[in-house]
Formats: structure tokens, C-alpha cells, sequence
């Protein structure tokens, strides 16, 4: 069931699903969206019979990016919009001690590509495409975009694909390690559950400790990687 405008919400297995729901406009993301969704993110990883969070859009695609019914607002105005609003929805998923595993089919556009990159596991449906086409009105990716770009392509592979903002298939994507699996459109719901349900079954608070641990090395040498593990480890050792 959902209590929001703009998303859906169920849990089924320990599985959260929120799904992006204004089919009409390719669920494209507006104030209500950006509201509705940090806090469905919010529920889920408050919610002790959830273990593991699917983000998912209704309809043709998984989303088109910023609502440009909205407006592009300037300057200062686009600060607050990205730094208020885009901010806290992404830190809810970067921040989750709960896996959040993106089911991304047809377009995952704008910010909505950056709303996918930023989840910690990425399935997408064969008929699926990111499309990074900021250039083409003369801005840049948002939403941690480039961030996640870099760090999932390296920069070389991440210039070409931001300045030329062509759309980047689900096949090229696989080839370039945006995502962990390419399925069946039909197929992709049920193998994000199939997933998510695999990863509810393991220990949580090692599930936890692992996705802190990778995203703490990728800024840590080899030593402090070793001492940040043996830290971690010794908390694992102590729990049930």
C-alpha cells in the first residue's frame, strides 16, 4: 500500500519496493516526487521487516529526469532546488544501511539516471538506456552523476559519455560496468525480487558492514584499508 502522491509503497519478503508512480509524465521528478520518495526511502530504512529496498518506476520508464513543467530555475534558485531537495533523496540511498537495488527499464533520463547510479546494485531490462543529455542544453550531469560516472567508467569513458549526451543502451552499459545485470523486460521486477530476497537471507549486519566498508576503501590506502576491516571485523565477531 502507499501513503504518497507520487510513489508506491509495499513490502513483500522483507523486500521494500517504491515505485516511482506518475506514469502520465514519465515520472518525471517534481517538489511532491522529490518529497514523497526521501521519505518513502526514510519508512523503509526505519522499517525493522525490511532488509533490502527495490526502486523501480511505473509505466514506459523508470523516469526522465527534473519536471521541466517546473522550470529550469536560475542561479541561485538551482543551488537550493539541487542542494535541498536532490541532496537529501540521494543521501537517503548513499547513507542506507539496506541495500537499495535499482529495476530500471526504458528511460532513465537526467537525474533519474543519477537516482539509479546512485543505488548499490543496478538491474536493467533489455529495452532500458541511460541518457546523460545535459550537454545538449548547455548543463551538466547533477544528482551525484558525476560522481558515480567516474567512479563506475573512469574518467575517460566518463568525458566521452557526458559530452556527447547520447543515450547509452542497457547492452553498452553492461559493457561498461554501470550495471550488474541486463534481463528480460518482462523478467525484470521478478529478478530484482529473486535479488533483493537473496540478500534479505544473509546476515544484516554484515550486509551493512560490507556496503560501509567498500565505500570507505575507495578513499583509503591499502594499510588503513586493513585496520578500517579489522574494526569492522571485530564488531561482526561480537554479534550474535
Amino acid at each position: 500500500m502507499s501513503n504518497y502522491e507520487t510513489v508506491l509503497y509495499s513490502v513483500t519478503n522483507q523486500v521494500a519496493t517504491i515505485s516511482l508512480n506518475r506514469p502520465d509524465k514519465m515520472n518525471a521528478c517534481n517538489a511532491q516526487m522529490r518529497s514523497d520518495l526521501t521519505a518513502a526511502l526514510e519508512a523503509a530504512k526505519a522499517d525493522d521487516e525490511v532488509r533490502v529496498i527495490i526502486l523501480t518506476g511505473e509505466g514506459r520508464g523508470f523516469g526522465v529526469g527534473q519536471d521541466l513543467s517546473e522550470g529550469i530555475p536560475p542561479g541561485e534558485a538551482t543551488f537550493k532546488l539541487l542542494n535541498d531537495e536532490y541532496k537529501p533523496m540521494m543521501l537517503a540511498i548513499d547513507e542506507s544501511e539496506k541495500l537499495v537495488i535499482a529495476a530500471v527499464h526504458g528511460a532513465a533520463a537526467g537525474v533519474s539516471g543519477a537516482l539509479a547510479m546512485n543505488c548499490d546494485m543496478v538491474i536493467m531490462a533489455d529495452n532500458a538506456y541511460y541518457y546523460q543529455a545535459f550537454i545538449n542544453v548547455g548543463l551538466i550531469p547533477d544528482g551525484g552523476a558525476c560522481l558515480r560516472i567516474v567512479q563506475q567508467m573512469g574518467y575517460q569513458r566518463a568525458i566521452e559519455m557526458v559530452v556527447s549526451g547520447t543515450k547509452l543502451p542497457a547492452d553498452k552499459c553492461a559493457e561498461l560496468g554501470l550495471v550488474n545485470r541486463v534481463v528480460p523486460a518482462d523478467d525484470l521486477l521478478k529478478e530484482a525480487q529473486a535479488l533483493a530476497e537473496m540478500i534479505a537471507e544473509k546476515a544484516p549486519l554484515a550486509v551493512a558492514a560490507s556496503k560501509k566498508a567498500l565505500k570507505q576503501a575507495q578513499g583509503l590506502n591499502l594499510p588503513d584499508t586493513i585496520t578500517m576491516e579489522a574494526e569492522m571485523q571485530s564488531k561482526m565477531t561480537e554479534s550474535e
